[in-house]
């Protein structure tokens, strides 16, 4: 009897599991050619690469709740990018594939070309090999001339120099080169300029009020500094290069007079920064970098944080590499550097950051030489000469800058 008992009790069991199996499928049922026509859900299906958007951004018209949790969209590769939604319409549940295109919609960023070449008999002009170019997203664009150029004869002949991503974006160069049978001098000599110095205290005189600072940045090129003097010059503070990454390949290495210049800045009472000379190419260089710094500063103390200073254009065709990329690299230097709770800075000059550091939107230290900058941007520290002169650094010249409070 109780054998029975039991048995009846999970039959009656296995039936109501049945029931609510049943009712569940029927409420959960997926079929993306059974969804109802009249469900709207109506989204923007295409992105650029590096875009910062989540899949909800998109809807722009639905009748229907989502039951799914929003998600960023990931954008650092071009592609279809889908997330399967849940939704409810009825008190029904439906799955239903978002599907985003991100693409690569930029062109190619033309550093510099020569658009007039003058080569001999006999001997090739390479365009493509003088030119300097990189892409947003492609680390290898390509480069290819059009047009005829006979080079067993001489003559002006017109070409055209095509950089290209593999999304198709191209950027196109008109080139002209010139067969000669020989190339002679035009017999004129260069003149030589003398330079040009700016006195520290006619800067003083101009740019200081009651909103600014007025400075120096220096490197091991300054030599001895007796900073005693620098500071009675009215200098206010000083921005020391604590190392240098002198390629992609190298180690960093500490500036020679790094140790002795933050040491007499301080003693002398300047207010002090550092800056770091870097190749880096990714996010994981820069945390190299920022490795690098925290290292060398150990305990030390900084009024003016740590800069970022990468220069190294002339290599990016060897280096291989993206504006994002480098533009990460910046990012993953301040991000541990700021983790660390210490303050960070971008430096480049007005035509690089108008024209290459283009995803850069940080506190920036502007170097354009000139004595009322045209930039544009949003910039704390402005290097305006590199040709100064100020008392305690008698045989070289110096960087003077401008900071703003």
């Amino acid at each position: 009897m109780k054998k029975v008992l039991r048995f009846i009790i999970v039959f009656i069991l296995l039936i109501g599991f049945i029931i609510l199996d049943v009712y569940l499928y029927k409420n959960t049922f997926y079929d993306k050619y059974k969804i109802p026509e009249e469900v709207v859900f109506e989204y923007s299906n295409k992105l650029v690469v590096y875009s910062n958007s989540n899949y909800f951004d998109l809807i722009t018209n639905k009748n229907v709740e989502i039951l799914s949790e929003d998600e960023k969209i990931n954008t650092d590769s071009t592609g279809t990018k889908t997330k399967k939604m849940t939704i409810k319409y009825n008190k029904k549940k439906y799955y239903y594939n978002m599907n985003v295109e991100v693409t690569d919609v930029t062109k190619p960023l033309v550093l510099s070309y020569q658009s007039n070449i003058t080569t001999t008999l006999m001997n090739v002009a390479y365009p493509c090999d003088k030119a300097l170019y990189i892409d947003d997203y492609d680390t290898k664009p390509s480069c290819v001339i059009e047009g005829d150029v006979e080079y067993d004869k001489e003559g002006t002949y017109p070409v055209k120099m095509t950089i290209s991503d593999k999304a198709g974006n191209k950027v196109d160069k008109d080139i002209t080169i010139k067969v000669v049978e020989k190339i002679t001098s035009s017999g004129k000599s260069r003149s030589s300029s003398k330079t040009t110095y700016i006195n520290f205290e006619d800067v003083v005189k101009k740019y200081k009020n009651d909103n600014t600072m007025i400075g120096i940045d220096v490197s091991k090129w300054q030599g001895n500094i007796d900073f005693d003097k620098v500071k009675e010059a009215g200098c206010e503070f000083v921005i020391i290069r604590i190392g240098v990454q002198a390629g992609r390949n190298y180690e960093h290495s500490i500036d020679g007079n790094y140790s002795t210049y933050i040491r007499d800045a301080k003693s002398a009472g300047l207010k002090v920064g550092v800056y770091v000379y870097t190749t880096a190419l990714n996010y994981e260089d820069g945390v190299k970098t920022a490795e690098f710094v925290l290292n060398t500063l150990g305990d030390k103390k900084l009024d003016l944080g740590v800069s970022y200073d990468w220069e190294n254009y002339q290599y990016i065709m060897e280096y291989e590499t993206s504006l994002h990329d480098l533009s990460e690299g910046y990012k993953g230097f301040k991000d541990k550097l700021n983790s660390k709770g210490l303050e960070t800075h971008f430096y480049a000059s007005k035509y690089y950051l108008e024209n290459f550091w283009i995803n850069i939107d940080e506190p920036v230290w502007l170097a354009h030489y000139t004595d009322e900058t045209t930039y544009q941007g949003k910039y704390f520290m402005w290097q305006l000469t590199g040709s100064g002169k100020i008392d305690g650094i008698p045989d070289n010249a110096v960087d003077i800058d401008v900071l703003y409070k």
